[in-house]
């Protein structure tokens, strides 16, 4: 949605409100979401692989904490090599 929508958007519900306040109002929210929202960041991990386990919590990798929000995983790499990603749920039930 572009600006101009969103103005046009804004005055079918207060149409007294000029076009200067409005874009005044959007840069005000649009600074207070970029303050509560963190920054993307990218880093390399690495975890000490365990025999017969499949799967690991993020905060077993380094530089991710309990505290760290992660909100994707692009890669994962084995030994260097890519590993393809998974499409929906394993196929066997990890008991580990």
């Amino acid at each position: 949605m572009t600006q101009l929508q969103m103005i046009e958007t804004i005055q079918q519900v207060y149409p007294d409100v000029g076009e200067t306040e409005i874009r005044i109002f959007l840069t005000r929210g649009n600074r207070k979401f970029i303050e509560k929202t963190r920054l993307l960041t990218r880093s390399d991990c690495t975890a000490t692989h365990v025999a017969n386990q499949r799967m690991y919590a993020l905060s077993d990798f380094t530089n991710i904490s309990d505290a760290d929000d992660v909100l994707a995983v692009f890669q994962v790499d084995d030994d260097e090599i890519p590993m393809d990603r998974l499409i929906g749920e394993p196929s066997e039930t990890d008991i580990t």
